[in-house]
């Protein structure tokens, strides 16, 4: 409720917002959108805000904001609405309706009111990626790399649009029914105490930086299989990164540059630098694992038997340690020495029946 200094209502109108407000929240009446809205919206997109939704149920319900599944019966589809209270994040929210990308989810509409602004987007029916997080199964190294992969790349067009997301977390990374990863809610606020914390080093707060950092948490969290910064410092947070058994091992450098805490030279300033990483180092780490556990191949890629640890799409070179090479097999062992006795057996055969007598 809005007063002003002497206590006073500013105007009727206000007034009259914050009872329809109220009485939504009490009687859990369905949402209006007015017509107030229209003055935003695209032609083509104002059937989207007319009043001819069937609200199915509620999401979440907080000081911030208020999301909730509806069916527009006209078009006969799952959207998503959310309200939010206030407009800090509206010009962001704007931005972002421009962006296109198959790994953002896609805003249909966006309306603003007097205190508050309302989003449409589309409904995503394969759950969030903090369900898998928290899942029993843990995410596996590989299927993790894949969805950072498709993270970055959302966030990457976003960028070039220059948009931020300013609140990522494993709820807001969305799946649809084919299991596509979708970014969605940027602009949207959370409630509480946020989770992500920055520790780099003071100085001017770079956005794209923010998300960077909260994109490592995000990564961190599929590896470790448990959530970031429940009650403890960063410090605890890296060393159990740093007990952690990964395979590729350069994730942690991933994760490491993500948040910054490698020497400000090495820190990412791009999502293109990610994903140079993300393609490129695990790769070889992880070609250089399926050659030890799969074929058990190890050759000397040199005179000095020392492993160059690469390998090519083309033609596959075979490693080896420094250590030893394979043992024999025993079965090529024993053929081999069947081999020989049949061998000399036969010498001895023909010795005797074509030399003895001379």
């Amino acid at each position: 409720l809005v007063l002003d200094r002497e206590g006073r209502m500013k105007n009727a109108q206000t007034l009259m917002q914050f009872l329809i407000q109220l009485r939504e929240k009490v009687f859990g009446t369905e949402r209006v959108i007015s017509e107030e809205f229209e003055n935003v919206v695209s032609e083509d997109k104002k059937d989207l805000f007319e009043q001819n939704y069937e609200f199915l149920s509620v999401i979440t319900d907080n000081d911030l904001c208020r999301t909730q599944i509806a069916e527009h019966k006209g078009m006969h589809r799952m959207l998503v609405i959310r309200d939010v209270y206030g407009t800090a994040m509206l010009e962001m929210a704007k931005m972002r309706s421009k962006v296109d990308h198959a790994n953002l989810a896609e805003v249909l509409g966006i309306g603003e009111g007097r205190s508050n602004y309302i989003i449409i987007r589309e409904y995503l029916a394969g759950g969030s990626l903090g369900d898998r997080i928290q899942h029993p199964a843990r995410i596996k190294e590989e299927q993790a790399i894949r969805l950072m992969k498709a993270m970055v790349q959302g966030l990457k067009e976003a960028a070039g649009y220059k948009v931020h997301h300013g609140h990522l977390h494993p709820e807001n990374i969305l799946f649809d029914r084919e299991g596509v990863l979708k970014i969605a809610d940027f602009g949207v606020p959370f409630s509480g105490e946020p989770k992500l914390r920055r520790f780099f080093d003071k100085g001017p707060r770079d956005p794209f930086a923010h998300d960077r950092f909260s994109l490592g948490t995000i990564f961190f969290e599929m590896i470790a299989g448990r959530q970031y910064f429940p009650g403890q410092g960063p410090d605890e947070n890296i060393r159990h990164l740093e007990t952690i058994d990964i395979d590729p091992p350069g994730i942690k450098v991933i994760i490491r540059k993500l948040w910054g805490i490698v020497p400000a030279e090495q820190r990412y300033s791009d999502y293109a630098q990610v994903l140079y990483d993300l393609e490129n180092i695990p790769r070889a780490e992880r070609n250089r694992r399926r050659v030890k556990s799969v074929f058990d191949l190890e050759q000397p890629d040199d005179a000095s038997g020392k492993s160059a640890g690469r390998s090519t799409p083309d033609k596959p070179k075979k490693k080896t340690t420094e250590k030893e090479q394979p043992p024999a097999n025993p079965f090529q062992r024993a053929l081999m020495i069947l081999i020989l006795i049949i061998l000399g057996v036969a010498g001895w055969f023909i010795y005797q029946n074509y030399f003895s007598g001379s």
